[in-house]
């Protein structure tokens, strides 16, 4: 909740100071006293519930969104294995692509292109001989 440490100040002289997190803070504000400690007690308290509660719907929706968006996935790419008809196959996992990965697939291909032109901008002709630079620069990219 606390650690100490020390800083020197503009006298370059060494000063106390503290670190702490959420819990430490709590721990602090509500052993304030005076007469508007307990108003700051209250409206700490208070908008700590609603952060808790819009952070759970939050959550909520998401994994609902998620759950459904998976299912019909999944309904997709079971259509696309029984199919023989290789239209309506390709329709179905393209769409099951874009339902998992929220990424049109024609996104995907710009998304491919941005990433071959960082990595060729970056190592060029040279990507063999720094392969691991490489590897570690794709995995980090944000394009």
């Amino acid at each position: 909740m606390f650690v100490e440490d020390s800083y020197l100040n503009s006298r370059n002289q060494q000063q106390p100071m503290y670190y702490m997190n959420r819990d430490g803070f709590t721990l602090l504000a509500m052993g304030f006293t005076g007469s508007k400690a307990m108003e700051f007690k209250l409206k700490y308290i208070d908008a700590f519930n609603k952060m808790e509660e819009q952070i759970r719907n939050q959550s909520l929706q998401l994994v609902t969104a998620n759950a459904d968006d998976l299912k019909r996935a999944n309904l997709l790419y079971k259509i696309a294995n029984l199919t023989s008809d290789e239209e309506l196959k390709e329709q179905s996992l393209k769409s099951s692509y874009e339902l998992v990965t929220g990424k049109s697939i024609h996104q995907k291909k710009t998304d491919y292109q941005k990433l071959y032109e960082a990595v060729t901008e970056r190592y060029g002709d040279s990507v063999e001989d720094n392969l691991k630079g490489a590897i570690r620069f794709i995995r980090v990219w944000k394009g």
